[in-house]
């Protein structure tokens, strides 16, 4: 990366806000490549999780990742890349962020995605062959999630409208709590770092 880019890359990672959204955004000034921003900033924060999570001294990081094999670069490239992620790890959001993404993720089971199907079943009279008389309506709740191992997991559990609705009312709480909690927050003058879904 030619010096130019990467002073505009580490100024405009350096001014971006406390969330990936924005780390993205910062990146995407000076790449309009998705993959690379995306790329660019979950590395930061694996580089950044690492030293600290595990101690791990970020020069000690900066070194195993410029001396790697796979890079093979000068001593001058070398130097040029160990001095580039050391500003662009040493930025507040880069460091904040990833600590917030490890505490978010801090889980055995990491919600992916939920569906809910609602069908109608027949019942059945006990001469069958009058056809159904009556109906029920059923709903079968989805979730997937990634299980500790990081493996994509399921799970299907029968609801009726009575758990639907409580299922309904249990989220509109978490939503209050979760408001009076920002609310809070802000009020003592703590930074709020936006969760990404």
């Amino acid at each position: 990366m030619p010096a130019k880019t990467a002073a505009r890359l580490i100024k405009s990672v350096g001014s971006a806000g406390d969330s990936i959204s924005a780390l993205e955004d910062a990146v995407a000034k000076v790449t309009k490549n998705e993959q690379i921003r995306t790329y660019l900033v979950r590395s930061l924060f694996g580089l950044y999780g690492l030293h600290s999570t595990h101690d791990v001294p970020l020069d000690e990081i900066v070194d195993g990742v410029v001396r790697s094999a796979d890079l093979d670069l000068t001593e001058q490239e070398v130097t040029q890349l160990a001095d580039r992620l050391v500003a662009l790890l040493s930025v507040r959001a880069v460091q904040l962020v990833a600590k917030a993404v490890d505490v978010s993720s801090a889980h055995a089971r990491l919600f992916h995605t939920a569906r809910v199907v609602t069908d109608m079943r027949p019942v059945f009279q006990d001469d069958v062959t009058s056809g159904p008389g009556a109906a029920i309506v059923t709903h079968s709740l989805h979730l997937s999630y990634f299980s500790e191992g990081n493996d994509l997991e399921s799970i299907f559990i029968a609801l009726n409208s009575s758990d639907l609705d409580r299922l309904i009312g249990c989220a509109e709480r978490a939503k209050s709590k979760e408001a009076a909690l920002l609310e809070f927050a802000t009020q003592s003058g703590l930074e709020i770092i936006e969760g990404e879904g």
